[in-house]
Parts: C-alpha cells; sequence; structure tokens
C-alpha cells in the first residue's frame, strides 16, 4: 500500500457522507462509525502491520509531520478535492507505543456545514455565550472526546469573530482558517537526531507580537494550561479553548493536572477573569447539557 492508495481508500468510506470516522487496528479490521454513534466494522486487506506502518510514516512524512519509533504517535488535518469544504483530523500510532500494531484513526468534521443553529440547547445557553464572546470573556467548551467540543468552538469563532485578528494555537493543527483575518501556529518537534525543534511555549510568546485580538489555544493537554495560565496574568481577554470536563470542579482539576499548578492560583485567575464554562454530550445532533458563568458561581 502507499499513500495515494491509502487516501483513495478514505475517499471511498467518506463517499458515504453518513460515515463520520474510519478507524484502522493494524491490518486486520476497519471500523466506521456513523453519525448515530453506531459502528460497523469489516476485514482489513493489508499483508502486514509493517506495510501499514511504512504507510502511516509516508502519510505522516508528506505533510511534514514526524513519525518513528522514537515518537510513535502523530496527527494534524486532511483534505482533499472531493471534499470541498470539508476538514479531517487524522491520528496515527505506531510500536512500540501500539503495542498490538498500528492505529490509525480519521474524523471528518464538518466545520463549514455546520452553525449554532445545528447544535441542540435546551437549557438557552448559546444566546449567554454569544454575549459573553462580544464582551471578551474566556471560554472553555467542556466534555468528552467528540462531543462537538471543537465544532461549536469554531461556529462561534464563525459566527461572532470572523472579522477579528484571531491567532489559533494549536499541537495538532485541527480549527480551519474560516477567515482571511485568522492566522494558524502550530509548534515544531525535535527531529530523530535530537536537533531543533519549537515549543508551544516559544510559538505563544511570538504570537503576542502578531497583535492578535483573540487567541484559540485549541485543547488544553499540557503546554496549553501554562500559556492559558500566562494569557491570564498579562489580562489578555476573548481566549477559547476545550477540554476534556464534565462539571466546574472537573475543569479546575484538569487544568491543575495538565499545568501541574495548584488549585489556589488557578482559582485566583480565573476568579479575576470573565469566564464561562459551556458542556456538551454526544448526539445527532450535539447537544449542549448547561453553562456556568465561574465568576457568578451560578448557571447560565
Amino acid at each position: 500500500m502507499n499513500i495515494q492508495e491509502l487516501e483513495d481508500f478514505l475517499v471511498s468510506g467518506f463517499q458515504d457522507t453518513g460515515i463520520d470516522e474510519i478507524f484502522l487496528n493494524g491490518c486486520r479490521r476497519i471500523f466506521y462509525q456513523s453519525r448515530d454513534g453506531l459502528f460497523h466494522s469489516q476485514n482489513g486487506w493489508l499483508h502486514s502491520d509493517g506495510e501499514l506502518v511504512r504507510t502511516l510514516q509516508h502519510f505522516a512524512a508528506a505533510r511534514h509531520v514526524r513519525l518513528d519509533p522514537l515518537l510513535p504517535a502523530a496527527g494534524g488535518d486532511w483534505s482533499h478535492s472531493r471534499f470541498p469544504g470539508l476538514c479531517f483530523r487524522w491520528h496515527a500510532m505506531i510500536p512500540p507505543a501500539s503495542r498490538g500494531g498500528p492505529v490509525f484513526c480519521i474524523r471528518r468534521h464538518r466545520f463549514e456545514q455546520v452553525g449554532l443553529k445545528d447544535f441542540a440547547d435546551p437549557k438557552g445557553v448559546l444566546p449567554k455565550l454569544r454575549e459573553g464572546l462580544r464582551t471578551g470573556a474566556n471560554v472553555f467548551f467542556c466534555g468528552v472526546t467528540g462531543a462537538g467540543k471543537t465544532t461549536l468552538m469554531t461556529a462561534f469563532l464563525q459566527d461572532s469573530c470572523v472579522g477579528e485578528r484571531i491567532v489559533i494555537l494549536e499541537a495538532l493543527s485541527e480549527i480551519p482558517l474560516l477567515s482571511d483575518a485568522w492566522i494558524s501556529l502550530a509548534p515544531v518537534p525535535v527531529s530523530i537526531e535530537g536537533r531543533g525543534g519549537y515549543s508551544f511555549s516559544r510559538v505563544f510568546e511570538e504570537s503576542l507580537r502578531l497583535r492578535p485580538d483573540r487567541i484559540v489555544l485549541g485543547e488544553i493537554r499540557g503546554e496549553e494550561a501554562l500559556v492559558l495560565l500566562k494569557l491570564m496574568n498579562i489580562g489578555h481577554q476573548g481566549v477559547l479553548c476545550t477540554l476534556h470536563a464534565d462539571s466546574p470542579d472537573a475543569v479546575l482539576g484538569r487544568l491543575c493536572q495538565a499545568s501541574e499548578i495548584s488549585e489556589e492560583i488557578w482559582r485566583q485567575n480565573l476568579d479575576q477573569r470573565d469566564c464561562y464554562l459551556v458542556f456538551l454530550e454526544r448526539g445527532d445532533p450535539p447537544r449542549i447539557t448547561g453553562g456556568y458563568h465561574w465568576n457568578s458561581q451560578s448557571s447560565l
């Protein structure tokens, strides 16, 4: 298998507009997940896991992403002329990190096709969040994987911030540039020889020199939390990010875990900034389960 054959396979799978994700579990099994959350599987067609590893390495290298036994996980975005206006996010892991063989997943994002109207909002959170964005509040989009956090955040950006100078900082490119006024920046990993590299923190420091109106951090995993804290300390308003959490206490715990900074410091910084939390759950359509205004300690 080569890159072209892999891309032809992905194109064939995503021709079904109901399919949102495709998974390869080694050379043996292929799984498809539809918008209703159901899984469908079929037998794989590759001869060996080694063949899939080589293909995934070439696929990553073609996108200037490193994937090898010393850095055995990689991801990014993928687009194709057969799907104009659509963005896909892929992620791959190979041995030794993936003990059962190479794995690959790719998710269809419908950023340009999905707007705020496509989210179930039984508690009427969206108008309050729109007003919070207008006044420069920091907004945290929270939920489990696949709940629609990034999609909702992108819908808000497209709805309210198209004319602003947005700087998007992401370790893995996921948020599309839906406006000519937006720019996207990412850290650069060190080479296999241990040379080069450009950390998330350094990218952030440089981004401030680009005069952003608003900074989007993408998902809070590690260094992103430290950057968020720095942004709060310098008084930068209107920061947007996503994180895995299902309650205000879980948000605080996730920030502490990702940054290794105490709860007391995080509480102090959150209390001093206007912050909104919005919680989502999976569904068709994705559902906003509630919102929370940190400063007033009340539900939206």
